[in-house]
């Protein structure tokens, strides 16, 4: 029944994801520029950030290590966070586990969608501003996000894909992926949001009006089906 339940809500959130999507196409202009190379410097600075971690990625033998440490850490702090006990880290390049009491959905999944790296910098540039001007320092500041967050990314999927991870099992591999997609496209456009300076608010309306279009767009479309099943239902019931 859990599984049926989650498979029913993964399908609920699909409209989300797609919701989030047109978001974000809603606050991207805002982040290019008229003149060449089009892209607003903080974009540029961000995706430079990430194209440095591919090659470093593709090229430049970069130990798992710090993926584990960073996924591990992230179920400890959410574990923590939500006065779960914590007992027991274990840390190697190979992998690593976390011992939580009762860990919910989101300790579980968290490091999938909590990109711990970047939050550190964010902590870090919050700290840091207290008492140095970090205005000077934007685009650096932007290419260490891209960079963090290119990191995120890539070995987020690559354990998804080519490890048999215990976490993602727990609560079904089609709805873990559609949550933890949800999840990161909101750190996405967030993000976005950011580099094209719109304000928190005028976001969160965006995301509302799109959300609530996406779905009723859905259930126009499931209304419509319905009715054309009901109407061959009956024409195959006369015939």
């Amino acid at each position: 029944m859990q599984k049926f339940a989650r498979f029913i809500a993964a399908i609920l959130l699909i409209p989300f994801l797609w919701a989030e999507c047109l978001t974000i196409f809603d606050i991207m202009p805002g982040a290019f520029s008229a003149e060449f190379p089009f892209l607003s410097p903080e974009l540029v600075a961000t995706v430079a950030g990430i194209a440095l971690w591919l090659v470093l990625a593709l090229f430049v033998p970069v130990s798992n290590w710090f993926y584990v440490l960073g996924h591990e850490l992230t179920h400890a702090a959410w574990g923590l966070a939500t006065f779960s006990k914590v007992s027991k880290i274990s840390v190697t390049s190979r992998g690593g586990f976390c011992c939580i009491e009762n860990p919910g959905m989101f300790t579980t999944l968290a490091p999938y969608f909590i990109p711990f790296y970047l939050v550190v910098l964010l902590a870090l540039r919050a700290i840091a501003g207290i008492w140095v001007d970090m205005a000077p320092y934007a685009l650096p500041w932007f290419a260490a996000l891209g960079f963090a967050y290119g990191f995120h990314v890539t070995n987020t999927v690559t354990s998804i894909v080519t490890v048999d991870q215990p976490d993602i099992r727990v609560y079904g591999r089609f709805f873990s992926c559609v949550f933890i997609l949800s999840a990161n496209l909101l750190f996405v456009g967030v993000g976005f949001a950011l580099l094209a300076g719109t304000p928190v608010f005028e976001l969160a309306s965006i995301a509302a009006d799109r959300v609530a279009g996406t779905y009723a767009a859905a259930a126009a479309e499931v209304a419509r089906v319905a009715v054309w099943l009901a109407g061959r239902a009956g024409g195959l019931a006369r015939g």
